[in-house]
């Protein structure tokens, strides 16, 4: 065989085309590679957005949830977060000027939540981190929550409770989950994402204006011997005693008015506007009897067949409650119930019957009060230190005292009442 000449041998022209061709197709999976890469980064970043959002939105919530939940034995979310000045306007302010709380997704505990309060008031809450939290790619949801003076205290009066409710909704758990997201992307950790929620709040059914007398009745008054009311107490009201029928005092009965005022203006008697309950509930909450008896804030008890007594009522207050609303009658001999720091507010839907020597601090409301402090024979006056007010008739009997406390009655504002979204007031500010 004869070896191939040079000539012979072809090809050698296609070889860079083909190069060429290989580079091109290269640098085009490149280029697709790359949009792949920007389509998934993009795609992550939507459902991380996705998540804060809806993260945030069960802040709202759960925060709106928690203000309204009944108190239990170690108090209230509402206690916790708020105060309430005893300025004589009564209003709203947040304890904490920083976030106040902040949770965790977590499956393993009641609510799905775990929370975590702030040390202090200027000190800012941090999400708890769970076993997860270590773990980029599993890391939980979590939010944080802060609470600000709402707007109607300016535009409607100090007497309008509101709140700003402002969540940050965080779509990983971290220390630094309230910190703006960082500008270049971590390779060792997927895309976060924050989203900020505000809500405007406003207290529906709170005690807007307590009663200026110690004893107001839509019916009759009688005040027997041994009974005193007294409405002393700096602040208070010159009136004491104030009825939509007649007035009845005994002689041996004592009515004390506020110091500088004549004792005629401690007591009136046929005052129309005292017979209608209606008007009565709006003045005191701005809302209805049957609004306010469907208040998740108040504690229901329901005595319609034989009456309640002190151990339902102590059971109650036990848990921590300091609202209740009692359907049927009420019937109490002796005991001490609440005290000057928390008082109680009593909504009765039935006569209350008092013997002994009670002591009570708050509020009253029924249809009808008999309060006989000489049955049994008591060694110590019984002491009402608040108010007392019923939609009948009203009579008192015995070594007693019904003093009318301003102080005490302010300190019920914020302890009834609901919490609720304003209507147009939910902003989202994005991430």
């Amino acid at each position: 065989m004869t070896a191939a000449r040079a000539s012979d041998q072809r090809g050698a022209g296609s070889l860079p085309v083909l190069l060429l061709m290989l580079l091109g197709l290269l640098l085009y999976l490149l280029h697709g590679q790359q949009a792949l890469i920007g389509q998934t980064r993009g795609v992550t970043r939507l459902v991380q957005g996705a998540v804060a959002l809806e993260t945030a939105e069960a802040g709202l919530a759960w925060t709106l949830a928690a203000l309204n939940h009944r108190p239990g034995a170690a108090g209230s979310v509402r206690e916790h977060l708020l105060s309430w000045t005893q300025d004589g306007h009564g209003s709203v302010q947040p304890r904490h000027t920083a976030i106040a709380q902040a949770c965790s997704r977590d499956i393993t505990t009641p609510g799905g939540w775990t929370c975590r309060w702030a040390a202090s008031a200027d000190t800012a809450a941090t999400p708890p981190l769970t076993d997860a939290s270590s773990d980029p790619t599993r890391s939980p949801p979590a939010w944080l929550m802060r609470l600000t003076p709402g707007p109607l205290a300016e535009t409607r009066g100090a007497r309008r409770a509101s709140l700003t409710l402002q969540v940050t909704g965080c779509s990983q758990a971290s220390i630094d989950c309230s910190a703006a997201r960082d500008a270049g992307p971590d390779p060792d950790r997927p895309p976060d994402a924050r989203r900020h929620l505000r809500l405007t709040l406003a207290l529906l059914g709170d005690l807007v204006s307590a009663p200026e007398a110690a004893l107001s009745a839509g019916g009759a008054v009688s005040l027997g011997p041994g009974s005193r009311v007294a409405s002393g107490e700096p602040g208070a009201s010159v009136i004491a005693i104030e009825a939509g029928g007649r007035i009845q005092l005994d002689r041996d009965s004592h009515v004390v008015s506020a110091p500088g005022s004549a004792p005629d203006d401690a007591v009136r008697a046929d005052q129309p506007a005292l017979i209608d309950p209606v008007p009565r509930w709006w003045r005191h909450f701005r809302a209805s009897a049957a609004l306010m008896r469907r208040l998740p804030s108040l504690h229901h008890l329901s005595c319609e067949a034989t009456g309640c007594s002190a151990r339902e009522l102590a059971d109650a207050t036990a848990t921590g409650s300091r609202a209740l609303w009692i359907d049927g009658a009420l019937n109490l001999d002796g005991g001490s119930w609440g005290s000057p720091e928390r008082p109680l507010l009593l909504v009765v839907d039935g006569p209350v019957r008092l013997s002994g020597p009670i002591r009570f601090d708050g509020w009253l409301l029924a249809d009808a009060l008999v309060w006989q402090a000489d049955l049994p024979a008591a060694a110590e006056r019984g002491l009402w230190r608040g108010a007392i007010s019923t939609w009948g008739d009203a009579r008192l009997s015995g070594p007693l005292d019904l003093v009318h406390q301003p102080g005490t009655l302010a300190r019920l504002r914020g302890v009834v009442g609901t919490w609720t979204a304003l209507p147009g007031s939910w902003r989202d500010h994005g991430p």
